[in-house]
């Protein structure tokens, strides 16, 4: 018996080892399982970070245009159009592929963004005019043609988008 003794001994450190063996098998797991969720938690972050810039870039154009439109035929029809500030007019006025106007505007006046800053800013250009409008159902008009170049940053962020849209505004043939 007593040479029984001395295996069951022996046995006894080895479960000791495998124990720790499976024990650092599972720290690794948990280890690497906390660096791939802080991953992920970045690529939601910066996916986020992306989709707002697109989206200010996009109202920073519709905001060009909802501004550069009367609303309707004469600009007594919109009262809070004003021919002096519309920058479809200041891009004619500017002349033929001349950057006439740049919009800047703070998107995140309510600091959501914690300590970043989301602005755009927008310029529109004159690119001439086509003659008559093919959309035009009856009567001389002229179409327009502006083109609106939108870009807009979280610059603590490093995010960026930029957007061209062309637009063509319909007026009564000179």
């Amino acid at each position: 018996m007593h040479h029984l003794n001395y295996q069951a001994n022996r046995q006894t450190g080895s479960a000791l080892i495998v124990s720790l063996v499976i024990l650092l098998v599972l720290t690794i797991i948990g280890v690497s399982s906390i660096g791939s969720t802080n991953l992920e938690e970045r690529m939601a972050q910066n996916f986020e970070n992306t989709a707002i810039t697109f989206q200010a870039a996009e109202s920073a154009i519709t905001n060009i245009i909802d501004s550069s439109d009367p609303g309707g035929v004469g600009a007594n029809s919109n009262p809070f159009y004003d021919q002096t500030t519309d920058p479809v007019v200041t891009a004619m006025t500017a002349g033929l592929n001349d950057t006439s106007t740049v919009v800047s505007d703070n998107l995140d006046p309510d600091s959501h963004l914690s300590n970043a800053s989301l602005t755009s800013s927008s310029t529109v250009v004159y690119k001439g005019n086509s003659g008559i409008c093919p959309e035009a159902s009856s009567g001389p008009f002229t179409c327009y043609f502006f083109e609106i170049t939108s870009e807009a940053n979280i610059p603590e962020l490093g995010t960026k988008a930029t957007h061209v849209q062309g637009i063509y505004r319909v007026a009564p043939s000179p």
